[in-house]
């Protein structure tokens, strides 16, 4: 018996005997390397939120809506409404 301070892996036929001092060097290290991933993240999303708060507000001109049908039809009647709802919104 090799007692409590080893851990017995079996591979296929061969048998790997690993210290347990070993199996806790790489749980810190898978544990250092999930710190990492997660500040990388972070990193990243503070970096894309600082680029939306640097955008200008849109639009910066006025817009101009152009439809391109006979007034008094529904084509029409609906670009008013949106153009109208656009105008109220953007300001």
């Amino acid at each position: 018996m090799l007692g409590k301070d080893y851990i017995v892996i079996t591979v296929a036929i061969s048998v790997e005997v690993y210290p347990k001092s070993y199996w806790r060097e790489v749980a810190s290290m898978v544990l250092v390397i999930a710190a990492l991933e997660r500040c990388f993240v972070a990193g990243i999303l503070i970096w894309f939120a600082g680029m939306s708060a640097a955008q200008a507000t849109y639009p910066t001109k006025p817009v101009r809506l152009i439809s391109p049908y006979a007034p008094g039809g529904t084509n029409n009647t609906v670009a008013r409404l949106l153009s109208q709802n656009l105008g109220e919104r953007w300001g």
